[in-house]
C-alpha cells in the first residue's frame, strides 16, 4: 500500500489500536493526525515522526460539533490544503471504537 501525499485522521491514538494503525499508515506513507479525548497522544505522533512521516496530534471530542471543526480547522491548516476532500485524502481510521451512535 502506497499512501505517499495522502492524510489520514485515526481516531483514538492514544489507545494501542489506534497507535498501531497510525504506526502502519505512516510506514505506507502517509502523513498523519491523531485525535484525542482526555490526553494528548504524544507517544504516536512520536512514532509516525519515527517513520519519517509528518504527525499531529488534535483533540477531538468527537459528539461535539464545535470541537470536530475546531479540530478539522487545525487539520487542514497543518497539512497545507484548503480543504479535506475524503476523495483525495485517505480519510480516517477508526482506533476509537466509534460505531453507530457514537
Amino acid at each position: 500500500m502506497h499512501l505517499v501525499g495522502k492524510v489520514a485522521l485515526v481516531t483514538g491514538g492514544s489507545g494501542d489500536i489506534g497507535r498501531a494503525i497510525a504506526i502502519a499508515l505512516a510506514a505506507a506513507g502517509a502523513d498523519i493526525v491523531v485525535s484525542y479525548v482526555s490526553s494528548a497522544e504524544r507517544a504516536s505522533v512520536a512514532a509516525v515522526q519515527a517513520v519519517g512521516r509528518r504527525g499531529l496530534a488534535v483533540h477531538l471530542n468527537h459528539r461535539d460539533p464545535l470541537a470536530t471543526k475546531t479540530a478539522y480547522d487545525k487539520v487542514v491548516a497543518a497539512c497545507g490544503v484548503e480543504h479535506w476532500d475524503p476523495a483525495e485524502r485517505l480519510g480516517c481510521a477508526d482506533g476509537a471504537g466509534l460505531g453507530p451512535g457514537a
